[in-house]
């Protein structure tokens, strides 16, 4: 994760000062469930589905790491991030397309020839990075990405060129 930001905080160097920041900030009173932010072990994707933006714990996975966003209902409950909400984002991320439907979606992007795998990695790792200074450190890990090499290697084909490179 060190490498990952080191790498982020060289290339919030060169986003446009508009762009660095765009979050709303954080709602000051928001009632946390009582378990916010206690760890819940290796989760499946049943299990992850359970805390969506309709319940008062909500968990995100990005590449298996994952977070409570319970303290952003705003965004994540009743906001433009609801669908993320029980859900891994790993594949949204890595295209670009903010949408459900490219969401639990899983591959080993370590298949991948080294272009294509060091800038899929880029993106997930801005996004982790993102993730673990909004919300702290993970609280569990998604079972899809334990056994990560057995996953098929990404489509290259889904991702166009120079999007969020």
């Amino acid at each position: 994760m060190e490498l990952c930001r080191k790498r982020a905080i060289e290339n919030m160097k060169q986003v446009p000062e508009p762009l660095v920041g765009a979050e709303p900030p954080k709602a000051t009173a928001c009632k946390l469930p009582p378990d916010h932010k206690q760890p819940v072990g290796t989760l499946t994707l049943e299990q992850l589905a359970k805390y969506s933006c309709s319940n008062d714990r909500m968990l995100l996975s990005c590449h298996g790491d994952i977070f409570d966003v319970s303290d952003r209902p705003d965004i994540y409950g009743y906001g433009p991030k609801s669908w993320q909400a029980g859900k891994d984002i790993t594949w949204s991320v890595v295209t670009g397309k903010e949408q459900p439907n490219q969401c639990n979606r899983f591959y080993d992007v370590f298949k991948l020839d080294s272009d294509h795998c060091g800038r899929y990695l880029q993106m997930i790792c801005s996004r982790l990075l993102s993730l673990q200074d909004d919300f702290g450190e993970p609280v569990g890990r998604l079972d899809q990405f334990v056994n990560e090499r057995l996953l098929p290697a990404a489509p290259t084909n889904e991702v166009e060129d120079c999007k969020q490179q």
